[in-house]
């Protein structure tokens, strides 16, 4: 079976290839995002999870632009699962870790930012977010 050895690019080159700005890669990869060797005192990264990690960031930037007019309208957890098809559960424990913006914490009036909900829900559609792949990893930005 053939080895198959991932490209590495210069920090600015990746950067400027992909367009994204060289201190938001440099926080991926502090953050384990993206994988990194150190070469002469900066980073050399993997070429193909740069392409990746760019390419979920324009899809979720374009998803927050398309849901723009849903921004800080509330959305009941009950309503966003049956409006989204999105167990609760999963809306909740989303909204907890950060992925979803809470606007009501009141323990009867639990509310969520319905663009938040619908860009999660628009991934899910797209395939973006399937059975076992974590929002984390999908919203690594």
């Amino acid at each position: 079976m053939p080895v198959h050895i991932p490209t590495y690019l210069p920090l600015r080159e990746a950067a400027e290839k992909y367009r994204v700005d060289p201190d938001v890669l440099t926080r991926a990869v502090r953050d384990g995002k993206i994988k990194a060797v150190r070469i002469n005192g900066g980073f050399a990264l993997a070429e193909g999870e740069v392409k990746d990690f760019a390419e979920r960031r324009r899809t979720v930037e374009e998803l927050r632009r398309k849901y723009a007019h849903l921004a800080g309208q509330e959305i009941s957890v009950p309503q966003a699962a049956r409006k989204y098809g999105i167990a609760s559960k999963n809306l909740w424990d989303w909204a907890t870790a950060g992925y979803i913006t809470i606007l009501d914490n009141r323990k009867w009036s639990r509310k969520l930012d319905e663009r938040d909900v619908a860009v999660i829900a628009e991934l899910r559609r797209m395939g973006v977010l399937r059975q076992g792949r974590s929002l984390a990893r999908v919203l690594a930005l």
